[in-house]
């Protein structure tokens, strides 16, 4: 017996195109959701053409609004967009549940509930929890809400006043939202510890896709959607280096005046950030060199699907499909990926790494990410009804 039909409105602050790990698994799950479901799709559109969205969401963007430019401030008026997207389509339309995530989550929830829709939010990062508070030596201290924290005092007065409201507000939509869900186990424990609630695990992912060829004298890839100082920017260029003679790919967005110096090293090819797959192909290995503790980390997942070995950071959600005899202990340290790699290089490990991947990527998806999502959204929607 197939479930309930469900009316399904998505709001988020980004979604096309797709600018990270965030977005992409969004557009998968709408995508099949929309097989099943009546899907749309609420977010700020930010000028020129909307890539074309998956067969069967209707798309609702809404006009991006004019800012000076000051980070929290730009949140608020972004997040106050959505809200009144999620408001309109509500009122042509109602859903039963309105899924929102990231900075856009407080709007999208309290718009739900003014309109009597049930509201699912998901944790991808963690903005609902703190922006700042899980990047590498944070001084963070969740019980004063940013009242202490460094990176608040270091902003104007105006800012200050901006990231605080933004955070009250988060803090209501957390518990305000009928149902919570994360991308692993160590962010739905983080969760739980800053708020209390216990979200429901379903893995940033859609499904695996088939494995590449692989080469063991391929190239290293670098790859981010963005590079940042608590994703490994500060380690991107010395592992470049040190790596020669092998070659090596670094993927462009967020290197900043880094990038020349990679490029001018002769083993080393900047490439513009690109489906992951061709970045894959032919790939030796992956190497992602979080500071900070990913939720989940997709980039190492694709690699693992693919077949290709992923050396990651022992932080946050990787440790919990990530092989361990491919993470890093000491992901700060650019011997300890030097140490790894060469480990990966003797006889038969390749192999073996490449086998040991697929296996734990076939782990994450047996059972099916989609249907963990339904399941929570019919039984937040049923929720609500009665």
């Amino acid at each position: 017996m197939s479930p309930p039909k469900l009316d399904i409105l998505f709001a988020a602050e980004n979604l096309l195109p797709p600018i990270g790990g965030a977005e992409q698994v969004s557009l998968e799950w709408l995508g099949a959701l929309a097989g099943r479901h009546a899907v749309r799709a609420v977010w700020v559109a930010d000028g020129g053409s909307i890539p074309a969205a998956p067969d069967g969401v209707e798309l609702l963007p809404v006009m991006a609004p004019a800012t000076d430019g000051a980070y929290w401030t730009a949140k608020r008026l972004r997040r106050d967009a959505v809200g009144r997207g999620v408001e309109a389509a509500l009122g042509e339309r109602p859903a039963d549940v309105v899924v929102t995530a990231l900075h856009a989550a407080p709007a999208a929830v309290a718009a739900a509930r003014r309109r009597k829709s049930a509201a699912v939010l998901a944790l991808h990062s963690y903005e609902s929890l703190c922006k700042y508070a899980f990047d590498a030596g944070s001084d963070c201290r969740p019980g004063s809400r940013c009242r202490r924290c460094s990176r608040a005092r270091g902003l104007e007065p105006a800012e200050r006043r901006e990231l605080f409201a933004s955070r009250d507000a988060h803090e209501r939509s957390l518990e305000d939202a009928d149902r919570l869900i994360a991308p692993s186990r160590f962010a739905a424990a983080a969760c739980e510890a800053w708020c209390g609630r216990r979200p429901v695990v379903v893995p940033s992912v859609a499904a695996m896709a088939p494995p590449l060829p692989g080469s063991r004298d391929g190239h290293v890839l670098l790859a981010c959607a963005r590079w940042q100082p608590h994703k490994g920017l500060d380690l991107v260029e010395p592992l470049a280096r040190e790596l020669a003679p092998r070659p090596v790919v670094v993927t462009a967005a967020g290197l900043g005046p880094g990038r020349r110096r990679l490029e001018a090293l002769p083993h080393v090819e900047v490439r513009p950030n690109a489906p992951i797959q061709e970045l894959l192909a032919e790939g030796r290995a992956l190497l992602m060199p979080s500071q900070s503790p990913e939720p989940f980390g997709r980039v190492a997942f694709e690699a693992l699907s693919a077949g290709v070995p992923a050396l990651a950071s022992a932080v946050g959600g990787l440790p919990e499909y990530v092989p361990a005899g491919q993470l890093v202990d000491d992901p700060a340290s650019v011997p300890a990926w030097l140490r790894a790699l060469e480990e990966l290089e003797e006889p038969g490990r390749w192999e073996a790494a490449r086998r040991a991947g697929i296996e734990a990527a076939r782990a994450v998806v047996s059972s099916p990410p989609v249907e963990l999502l339904e399941a929570v959204l019919l039984e937040a929607a049923g929720a609500r009804v009665a």
